[in-house]
């Protein structure tokens, strides 16, 4: 288990990975995203991650990673952080303008992130 968290705290350190998250917006849940990455790799399977390792794909793999949880609609960190995020958006604009926003504003909001 030792070297599965050497391997794990190399890829949350290296450059490729925080230039790619980085990348994903918004930007106030990139440091939300790196940390799943971390939980995601802990969680696998130690003896997987030693076997990516020595076939030279673990950058690879945990960049993949990266990009799917940070892109994809229907996975675990868009509906926990992203949905929840645009739901506290619309919130603080309708607090700002005292009424309700249309409708169809919102609807387009969702469909553009």
């Amino acid at each position: 288990m030792n070297q599965c968290k050497e391997y794990i705290e190399q890829i949350y350190k290296s450059p490729k990975i925080i230039t790619l998250v980085r990348s994903i917006k918004p930007v106030e849940l990139q440091d939300d995203l790196l940390q799943e990455l971390a939980i995601v790799l802990l969680e696998y399977d130690c003896d997987k991650l030693i076997q990516i390792n020595q076939d030279g794909k673990l950058l690879n793999f945990a960049m993949s990673i990266v990009w799917k949880m940070g892109t994809l609609q229907n996975g675990y960190f868009y509906k926990t952080y992203k949905k929840s995020n645009l739901r506290q958006a619309v919130e603080y604009f309708e607090s700002q303008q005292g009424e309700e926003i249309p409708n169809e504003y919102i609807e387009e909001a969702t469909t553009i992130s």
